[in-house]
């Protein structure tokens, strides 16, 4: 299979079918990629549970009411949001975003608001969301222009394999739909963005309700 796809490459080299080299060596350039990456989350995978057992180990052995073992169980529930929840924040921010899922009452799941835990801030005590014009920049637009190339190469991919005959069809095929698959798995990264714009309203909401809650209780 590896040498007739070498003969393939270089038997479309010489009839200059450079659309069908561009498609071939980005689709194995993503695969490798991916690949690679995937090693380096098995890594952090492991330092991670490490640290966990270790605070476990500490806080067992620390005494009970001590500044030091309210710090490491802050740690420690930082670590379990980490591991379950796949994002790293103090513990009084967990507590906010606690809250304020609690009064969206459905309209979004805890993993939705994580997702859009990038564009929350601390201001004086409240939690806030910022959305900048580099924010749309890199998580949209840039998601959009990658995923509407993938897309293009993948039809394009597809359409030129109608052009050939026996096996050449499938490996056509293959790398269209490997293509069309990423491009879309690209653009569901932009949606914690858009997430974030509705968010950004709700949680204006949530802190006028806070407000006036607190003020009644005055």
């Amino acid at each position: 299979m590896e040498e007739k796809l070498t003969d393939l490459i270089l038997s479309n080299i010489e009839k200059g079918n450079y659309g069908f080299i561009i498609v071939i060596i980005f689709t194995m350039v993503l695969a490798i990629i991916i690949f690679r990456f995937r090693g380096v989350l098995e890594y952090l995978s492991e330092r991670r549970n490490f640290r966990r057992k270790f605070l476990e180990e500490v806080i067992a052995n620390t005494e009970h009411k001590s500044n030091v073992r309210y710090f490491l169980e802050n740690e420690l529930i930082r670590e379990y949001f980490a591991r379950i929840f796949k994002f790293n924040a103090e513990v009084i921010i967990i507590e906010k975003i606690i809250d304020f899922h609690k009064f969206l009452n459905g309209e979004f799941t805890f993993n939705q608001l994580v997702k859009s835990y990038r564009y929350m801030r601390m201001n004086d005590g409240k939690l806030t969301i910022h959305i900048s014009w580099l924010d749309w920049f890199v998580d949209a637009f840039t998601y959009y222009i990658l995923a509407f190339i993938l897309f293009c190469l993948g039809v394009y991919s597809y359409i030129l394999g109608f052009k050939h005959d026996n096996w050449k069809i499938l490996l056509y095929i293959l790398c269209a739909f490997f293509n069309i698959l990423l491009s879309l798995i690209i653009y569901f990264q932009s949606i914690p963005y858009k997430n974030t714009k509705k968010l950004k309203l709700r949680l204006e909401a949530f802190q006028k309700q806070t407000v006036a809650n607190r003020s009644l209780h005055d």
